[in-house]
């Protein structure tokens, strides 16, 4: 079936190139088939008409208005100007503007709802293209509900623009409803190889996001084979790094290599930096996996001229993440506690954008959707002025939505909180693990310092004194720890504090160590005290709370 497809679309585009653009549309007396055919020729023609044909392109659509007097083939005139005029670079955007305003123009006078949905449509694309992405997916929904009330796959613009919504759901992280558009998408035509590419490559990325990794295989590897049917080698890689990166995931890391290398390649020769460094780093980590330190050093010759071309702190967190396991792998516990704390400080910054993000998109998608709910209404309101009897099934409409809204609103709420929930614990484990590590790499370097016999005392204690600005839970950061802890384990201190008044701050801390099921042994490193130290503790809060055993202890504790 797939290769069906490719055959039909390969050869409706050698028509394209060696007859009229439009003498299908030439052909046709309806004006309805007219319009039809028009819209299938510029969604085929896509790739293949730019900045230096566009002119003879649009001559002819313009020729079979002028002969038929159909102000709607004048309208998707101006329609195909905008596609080109929006990939063209410096882009056009008054031009743009002008021609959209005329389309809506003709739209209007003409009640021609799909001439409409164009409108929207490529508004939203421009939206899109200007960054005010709540605007883009306003005007993308706007046109979505018109395709939809028309029948999903009833209009040759179908496909592409179903797709672009769910890329715009997609944006706001509200991945199901991504999934459910895509997916509906894939059922309309999609006119280009390169559009079903991208919108597998999509589902892919989706799916890895909601961790259903196995589906997600198949749509890359699909999406993997098209690219490579239309020779595409810069999204052939980056398709391949995909695919590799959820084997990472999977653990399957043989399988991942020779992938992740022809993503870094190609990415590499088509100077995709950021995702040249993203794959680079993943695959230096595989590299580490099998000891391959050589491999994985030569790696980073090339990563260490491109990491700082993007300003993406994610990917950067991943570099430095790597590079301080090559440092540690080679032996080398300084560069390696340099190099993580400095993964650590991207990734921080990357949590911090990320929940700024989702609070700010959240609140726009809300907005949008209030829009969208709002459209419908009016279009509901439009309909009851044909007959005086429909005003109370519009109030009973009315409030039905209002209601809907409100559940939705609530369920938003929670579904948001559970993800802040989740984001939090992985914060906090993230923090207590990056501790753990470096705790590791100290003890280390603490021995190293401890066999150089031959170093001065004053460098010995110049060394020690920089580990201990490595010690986490000091009390300036405390307070951060408290933070993360309390987004996990909310009114945590607050209850403690109304149930055990007379607990001191140490014994608050070594309370909360123990919410986390820490060993002692860590306990102590992160509090820079003796293992003993902390079992004295642990027997004063003990006498304190007048409990005898250890378990009781953490009974009580599991219960606040």
């Amino acid at each position: 079936m797939r290769i069906i497809t490719t055959l039909t679309l390969l050869l409706l585009n050698v028509q394209l190139l060696y007859a009229g653009f439009f003498d299908e549309v030439a052909k046709s007396n309806s004006k309805t088939e007219r319009h039809m055919l028009a819209r299938q020729v510029i969604f085929r023609a896509q790739e293949s008409i730019n900045g230096s044909n566009i002119n003879a392109f649009t001559s002819e659509l313009h020729e079979l208005a002028e002969r038929h007097s159909d102000p709607i083939l004048a309208g998707l005139e101006k329609i195909a100007q905008v596609e080109v005029m929006l990939r063209q670079t410096p882009r056009p955007d008054t031009l743009i503007q002008q021609s959209l305003k005329q389309v809506l123009d003709i739209a209007v006078k003409h009640e021609d709802d799909m001439l409409l949905a164009d409108y929207y449509h490529y508004t939203g694309l421009q939206y899109n293209r200007l960054e005010k992405k709540r605007e883009g997916l306003e005007f993308l929904l706007k046109a979505n509900s018109i395709i939809q009330r028309n029948g999903t796959c009833s209009s040759p613009s179908a496909g592409p623009y179903i797709y672009e919504v769910g890329v715009g759901y997609l944006q706001y992280q509200d991945y199901h409803n991504a999934k459910k558009l895509i997916t509906q998408a894939l059922t309309c035509e999609m006119y280009l190889m390169k559009n079903y590419m991208r919108a597998h490559n999509t589902l892919g990325v989706i799916n890895r996001k909601l961790m259903l990794l196995e589906e997600a295989n198949k749509e890359f590897a699909l999406a993997r084979s098209i690219a490579e049917q239309v020779q595409d080698s810069t999204w052939y890689g980056i398709i391949s790094g995909n695919l590799g990166y959820n084997y990472y995931l999977q653990s399957k890391f043989e399988e991942s290599i020779p992938l992740l290398e022809t993503d870094f390649r190609l990415c590499l020769k088509s100077k995709e930096w950021a995702s040249a460094t993203h794959a680079g780093s993943t695959l230096a980590e595989v590299y580490l996996k099998y000891n391959k330190i050589d491999k994985a050093h030569q790696l980073f010759f090339s990563l260490d001229t491109i990491w700082s071309k993007f300003g993406y702190p994610h990917i950067k967190s991943s570099y430095y993440s790597a590079k301080a396991k090559l440092f540690k792998a080679k032996g080398d516990y300084k560069n390696a506690l340099l190099f993580s704390d400095s993964a650590q400080h991207y990734y921080n910054a990357d949590v911090e954008a990320k929940n700024a993000l989702v609070a700010k998109q959240a609140e726009e998608k809300v907005k949008a959707e209030e829009y969208d709910a709002n459209l419908q209404l009016l279009e509901s309101e439009k309909k009851s002025q044909i007959l005086l009897r429909n005003a109370i099934i519009i109030c009973t409409i009315l409030s039905l939505i209002i209601a809907v809204q409100l559940i939705v609103r609530q369920r938003q709420r929670h579904k948001q909180n559970q993800q802040n929930l989740q984001a939090s614990k992985e914060q906090l484990q993230q923090y207590v693990d990056s501790l753990r590590e470096k705790n590791m790499l100290i003890e280390s370097f603490k021995q190293q310092i401890e066999s150089l016999v031959e170093a001065s005392q004053a460098d010995k204690e110049e060394i020690l004194a920089r580990l201990q600005n490595f010690t986490i839970l000091t009390d300036d950061h405390w307070n951060e720890f408290r933070q993360l802890f309390e987004k996990v384990h909310k009114d945590f201190f607050q209850n403690l504090k109304k149930r055990f008044p007379h607990l001191t701050q140490a014994e608050i801390r070594l309370i909360a160590l123990s919410k986390l099921n820490l060993s002692k042994k860590e306990m102590a490193e992160m509090s820079v005290v003796s293992v003993d130290a902390i079992r004295k503790t642990s027997q004063r809060i003990r006498t304190k709370l007048e409990l005898e055993s250890e378990k009781e202890l953490e009974s009580l504790i599991a219960s606040i």
